[in-house]
């Protein structure tokens, strides 16, 4: 779930079952929630999993990550409306020789990029820039944090605070 502050609505992802992944704007009023019309953004005959969104507020869009089991992670850009509609702009498979293991995203409203750390299958805690709305992708090598293995990322978070932007 991640808040839309634009158009004062929340948005929601979620896998269905061997049928890809989906998104769709719940808009509320009061204590009363309507939810709008699911859109596939994929379609998969395996299992989509970790279905995280991040909001890009300079270009105003919604990136959607997420894996296949096949070890691919992949990102989906849309845009959602003041109604909640959601419509799908792109689908990019992120490339590397990584897992992508249980990543974490968030936003950088400074520099205008989606930030992300996840762990690979060597258990290495990396982070990378993917782009902002208009392009993902991973921008040069990710760097690896503390530079040992670390077996216990079993989650991750991950905020951007400007306050601290040099």
């Amino acid at each position: 779930v991640e808040y839309d502050p634009d158009n004062d609505l929340y948005v929601l992802a979620y896998a269905y079952y061997n049928n890809g992944t989906y998104a769709l704007g719940a808009t509320y009023s009061g204590t009363t929630v309507t939810l709008q019309t699911a859109v596939q953004l994929t379609s998969t005959s395996g299992n989509d999993y970790h279905q995280l969104l991040c909001y890009d507020s300079h270009n105003k869009i919604f990136m959607c990550n997420h894996g296949d089991g096949s070890n691919s992670q992949y990102c989906n850009t849309f845009t959602v409306d003041s109604a909640g509609a959601v419509t799908n702009t792109a689908q990019v498979t992120l490339s590397g020789s990584y897992q992508y293991e249980l990543p974490a995203f968030a936003f950088d409203t400074t520099n205008n990029k989606f930030v992300m750390v996840f762990s690979d299958s060597g258990n290495v805690l990396k982070c990378a820039i993917i782009g902002d709305g208009n392009a993902i992708a991973i921008a040069g090598t990710p760097t690896t944090i503390n530079g040992s293995q670390q077996s216990s990322f079993k989650k991750k978070g991950l905020a951007y605070n400007p306050l601290y932007d040099n």
